[in-house]
């Protein structure tokens, strides 16, 4: 059996749920796990990706990379999973998790990979470099 490699965060809008979030983040670090909050674009949307910048900046500071995806949300999401092998997803519209949350924590493990950060991606997309 394949190891679970990590916890994944999926943004389904630009907010982050702050109790699903946390839990996510209690989650990684009590297992050693890195994590990755990911959000898939169906095409480059540009004002989206310019509202996710400070979200990215805010999650750098607690260790934690914004991967963002480009393509059909199903079949781009099922890829990546498969790819990572989570040990658990958490989705942003998940109402089950209802906590105190006062602060954010930082995620000891950082990602494994390298991930190409919204300014890049915006770099790309301007010259036309990004396939979906």
């Amino acid at each position: 059996m394949t190891p679970k490699t990590c916890i994944v965060y999926v943004l389904e809008t630009s907010k982050t749920s702050t109790d699903i979030f946390a839990a996510a983040q209690q989650l990684a670090n009590q297992l050693h796990l890195p994590m990755a909050v990911v959000h898939v674009m169906p095409d480059w949307d540009k004002q989206l990706a310019q509202e996710l910048t400070t979200l990215e900046a805010e999650l750098a500071a607690c260790n934690i990379p914004l991967i963002v995806l480009i393509g059909n949300p199903a079949n781009t999401l099922a890829g990546f999973m498969h790819h990572t092998n989570p040990y658990k997803v958490f989705h942003s519209s998940d109402s089950s998790y209802k906590k105190d949350t006062t602060s954010l924590e930082a995620v000891d493990v950082a990602w494994p990979g390298v991930v190409i950060p919204l300014g890049q991606l915006a770099e790309l997309a301007a010259q036309g470099k990004l396939a979906c």
